[in-house]
């Protein structure tokens, strides 16, 4: 199980640094990955709902939370695919591709780690 919560500590050190330099600072953020100044409030609003989305992340591995981390594994994968599909159809940039490859190796290192422990079947 020490894998599993490794890897969603992993997952949530990459949202809190996203969520805060999305909250706080995304005039410096964006233009660092070639994205447009931000015009209104919706990324500030993001950056806050992915520091909500990693405390859940933290209270599901603290508390070894089997199903809830699967899910993460689940969501994350399809977050990945969304990603990769934006930036593919023209509507995000291609460093997208970047996150999407974080996201998925740390999906993929969650799912491992679940597979090992005889938690993930599938």
């Amino acid at each position: 199980m020490k894998n599993v919560k490794n890897s969603i500590y992993a997952q949530i050190a990459y949202m809190i640094g996203m969520g805060f330099g999305f909250l706080f600072i995304p005039e410096i953020i964006l233009p660092i990955f070639g994205f447009d100044q931000p015009a209104d409030v919706w990324v500030r609003v993001l950056g806050a709902l992915v520091l909500v989305f990693a405390s859940y992340y933290y209270a599901g591995a603290s508390n070894e939370l089997i199903p809830f981390l699967k899910s993460t594994v689940y969501g994350r994968y399809v977050f990945c695919s969304i990603l990769a599909l934006l930036a593919l159809l023209g509507y995000g940039k291609p460093v997208m591709y970047l996150f999407a490859a974080v996201e998925v190796g740390l999906a993929c290192w969650t799912h491992l780690g679940l597979k090992k422990i005889g938690k993930f079947n599938i």
